[in-house]
């Protein structure tokens, strides 16, 4: 059940305001400042389906459900043993990833205030195409829902935008939920470029909130990637993968990711996609956009325009069954 997709009348320009994922937080560290971009949500047509509606077939993952625990710093060992410093643990570790997790709809979403819905779109699309369901969640929904309620879902995804309003337009106890929901409940995370950058900041102290971001993973806030093709607002870049293979993929203002379980590299050798252990939950970020489609990349204009949805895709499957991606 595909989306209408209107987005595809959008000018170039409407899409070159949309992403630059702009990391700017509510609350930033130092040295952060918001370079005032237009709202990413602003790409978007239509209100987008509410919670509860749910798209595409079904993608079951027999498991145990998973409880307790607690957060875990990047790089840190998996829950109940398995890697340490290279990297993220194999299945059969003891993790949750090795005995997989029950849940009642493949992804949640992230819909809401700041997120580049040219991205969301493409990405449901290749969500329907492999019959994996999901469902939306605007800022208010999220804001509604509980820890409980996010573990119904295998992944949370949280897509390009504008990181500080993605954030900064949710509420603090939402931050929590999400850091519950994946640190001890198991769930899941994918975030490109925004998604990224607000899924990485210091643990929260003294009950408070997080300095940054949702901050699922407890590191320190991401830097910018500053390579080959970063002097441009978006540009391709050629990643490399471990097995020595190299793919194009859109780089719109993302960072680079931490420097443990890394899938992907920039021309520059620093990490474009990582995957991290975060207490019981599996997070898969990239500083890139591979779940762009074609038409999106055409749209843009950059070349090459082939799509990089193979590896998006191997991400989402890496997440729902949390069986880790090979890394470096």
């Amino acid at each position: 059940m595909h989306r209408t997709r209107l987005l595809r009348t959008a000018s170039i320009l409407a899409l070159a305001h949309a992403c630059g994922c702009n990391i700017a937080a509510a609350n930033p560290p130092a040295g952060w400042e918001d370079d005032g971009g237009a709202s990413a949500s602003s790409a978007r047509t239509g209100g987008g389906a509410a919670t509860g509606d749910v798209h595409g077939g079904v993608l079951g993952n027999p498991g145990a459900g998973a409880d307790g625990g607690t957060g875990a710093e990047a790089g840190s060992p998996s829950p109940e043993g398995g890697a340490t410093e290279a990297g993220p643990a194999e299945a059969g570790s003891g993790t949750d990833g090795a005995a997989g997790r029950s849940y009642t709809t493949g992804v949640l979403v992230f819909t809401g205030d700041g997120t580049w819905g040219t991205e969301i779109g493409d990405l449901e699309a290749m969500l329907d195409a492999h019959g994996v369901t999901y469902q939306e969640a605007t800022s208010a929904q999220l804001d509604a829902m509980g820890a409980q309620d996010m573990a119904a879902f295998g992944v949370i995804y949280i897509p390009g935008g504008e990181g500080g309003t993605e954030a900064g337009d949710t509420l603090p106890q939402t931050h929590a939920n999400l850091r519950t929901a994946v640190q001890q409940l198991g769930v899941s995370y994918v975030g490109f470029c925004a998604g990224a950058f607000v899924a990485v900041a210091p643990a929260p102290t003294g009950g408070g909130d997080v300095s940054y971001g949702f901050g699922v993973v407890d590191g320190p806030v991401l830097d910018y990637y500053t390579g080959p093709g970063s002097d441009q607002t978006y540009e391709q870049t050629l990643e490399s993968y471990p097995d020595g293979t190299t793919e194009n993929i859109l780089w719109y203002g993302g960072p680079v990711t931490p420097d443990i379980g890394v899938i992907a590299r920039y021309p520059t050798g620093d990490p474009a996609i990582s995957e991290i252990w975060s207490g019981k939950g599996l997070v898969l970020i990239g500083g890139v956009h591979p779940d762009l489609s074609q038409a999106t990349l055409d749209d843009l204009g950059v070349s090459p325009d082939t799509p990089a949805q193979d590896i998006a895709w191997k991400i989402f499957q890496a997440a729902l069954t949390q069986q880790p991606l090979p890394t470096f």
